[in-house]
């Protein structure tokens, strides 16, 4: 019997062992193009705007199973939603057109984030809507392809890499739409 026990539990150590993110996303860097892709949209006299909290189909999701490598999970397990939110707020304070109290807010809703880390077809693919006042839906998709590995513990590694690329190319897209502009341009 006590056998038995000890099976049992080394089998759970193991396989929470292999649940647990054992490759983590580096932390957001912004991109110098976004940036000024944010100066340009909002021209020279530039609406501040807020930026409210992110709400996602799955709430709370920070991770996902990587083949039998272990997870790919962001950095300090926040939720894909709150790693996009905080590089848009990042990326607008740089930019200089973002104030936490203006009353311009853009919300957003994270439609879908899945990825593929299969030889030949390694992506990320990330739905986001994005609202404001007056600029309806800004409704944004992006599949960001990189190369895999073979070898699990590898691919998984270019996984978790490719997240910020991603997400960067993302946010290039809403930086490049009117209704992004019509939200931070001064000129109504």
């Amino acid at each position: 019997m006590m056998k038995l026990q000890f099976k049992t539990v080394t089998a759970l150590a193991a396989a929470s062992a292999l649940a647990a993110c054992s490759h983590m996303t580096p932390r957001y860097g912004m991109s110098p193009a976004n940036i000024e892709a944010i100066h340009q949209a909002a021209g020279a006299t530039p609406q501040k705007v807020s930026v409210g909290d992110f709400t996602a189909w799955q709430p709370n999701v920070s991770s996902f199973i990587c083949r039998a490598a272990g997870g790919v999970g962001t950095p300090d397990r926040e939720p894909f939603a709150t790693y996009i939110q905080h590089a848009l707020v990042d990326e607008l304070k740089v930019g200089g057109v973002y104030a936490s109290d203006s009353p311009v807010r853009i919300d957003g809703r994270l439609d879908h984030i899945d990825f593929n880390s299969n030889i030949g077809a390694g992506k990320w693919q990330i739905d986001l809507t994005v609202t404001g006042p007056a600029s309806g839906a800004v409704v944004l998709h992006e599949t960001y392809e990189f190369s895999t590995n073979f070898v699990a513990d590898r691919a998984c590694e270019q996984v978790a890499a490719a997240l910020q690329p991603s997400v960067q190319d993302l946010l290039g897209k809403l930086y490049a739409s009117p209704g992004f502009k019509s939200m931070v341009s001064g000129n109504k």
